[in-house]
């Protein structure tokens, strides 16, 4: 949970959202933000990717988690969707840019965490696996083998290059391009899918025996839940292979008996997005590296990959 305000101490259950640095509490219900904080006398609007967008007036204030309190960082109270409490912003944006430092930059800068990193753990549906963060370092339990470290090439997002995509070891993209918009890929533990260049999306799917297009969109796969793990997706990350993992490269089972919904979509708008299947396969250590100047990526900063731990899932019928 995660606590605002110094007067009442409110709890609400919040998104750790790498894709956004902006911080909101829902005023809804009894239960809503007071708007205790010190009132900076203007409202802003955040818009996400899909339907989500919000708007409030902006406070300063103390926001907690785990232990660790940002002292009078920017927040919202806005009117919310019942289904989302609030949303704490982890991005790669810093003061340089914003003007205002964002809740873990603003530990950073109160020496409040040892160590200019996050871990971030996401645990597998039908499992009884609870997703943690751990500010200020990461969790070596809930990871084996080591960490993959990539560089971060841009502020805003989590943004970092990615080498190249394969399926059962052949090389995709020597005639599709990684990435063939202008958007860098970006970690986003706020998406609940992988996003993909249209072209690298039918690559990867053309290349797994059975998969075909789950609907009229052309952006959604399906494919044989019976697929054998040797068809796995796998990203090159840093000169290493990273597959992801099948039982989070299924998305569910399909209406067609014996078929699941892939992970990976495409987007005629967006680049790659890791989102949360991918973040289930491996455990992501976010690291802030040193401080910047407006729109330079700090020394050391990157996002660091190791498979993550898990428990064996219950099974499901077309499994």
């Amino acid at each position: 949970m995660v606590t605002v305000g110094t007067k009442y101490n409110q709890s609400f259950g919040a998104i750790f959202d790498t894709g956004s640095y902006q911080i909101w509490f829902t005023t809804t219900g009894i239960a809503g933000y007071a708007e205790t904080g010190t009132p900076l006398h203007y409202n802003e609007s955040i818009s996400y990717a899909g339907d989500l967008s919000v708007e409030g007036p902006v406070y300063t204030d103390d926001v907690t988690f785990d232990g660790f309190t940002a002292k009078d960082v920017r927040v919202m109270g806005v009117h919310s969707p019942n289904y989302i409490d609030a949303i704490v912003g982890m991005g790669y944006w810093t003061e340089s840019n914003t003007a205002t430092a964002g809740f873990f930059e603003t530990l950073i800068k109160q020496k409040s965490v040892s160590t200019t990193e996050f871990g971030y753990y996401l645990g597998r549906k039908n499992t009884s696996e609870e997703s943690s963060l751990t500010l200020g370092g990461h969790d070596s339990t809930k990871h084996t083998g080591h960490l993959v470290s990539v560089p971060v090439i841009k502020q805003g997002f989590w943004s970092i290059n990615i080498d190249g995509y394969s399926v059962h070891g052949k090389m995709l993209n020597s005639t599709t391009p990684v990435d063939s918009t202008p958007i860098p890929p970006i970690i986003d533990t706020g998406n609940p899918f992988i996003f993909a260049p249209h072209n690298a999306a039918v690559a990867i799917h053309s290349a797994i025996p059975g998969a075909v297009l789950a609907d009229d969109t052309g952006n959604v796969w399906k494919f044989p839940c019976n697929t054998s793990e040797i068809y796995m997706p796998t990203l090159i990350l840093s000169g290493t292979s990273l597959p992801i993992a099948p039982e989070d490269f299924k998305m569910g089972s399909t209406l067609d008996k014996g078929m699941c919904e892939s992970a990976i979509r495409s987007s005629p708008t967006l680049g790659w997005v890791l989102g949360s299947p991918w973040l289930m396969s491996y455990y992501t250590v976010f690291d802030w590296g040193a401080p910047t100047k407006k729109n330079e990526v700090g020394k050391g900063t990157s996002v660091k990959f190791a498979l993550a731990v898990h428990q064996p899932m219950r099974s499901t019928a077309d499994d």
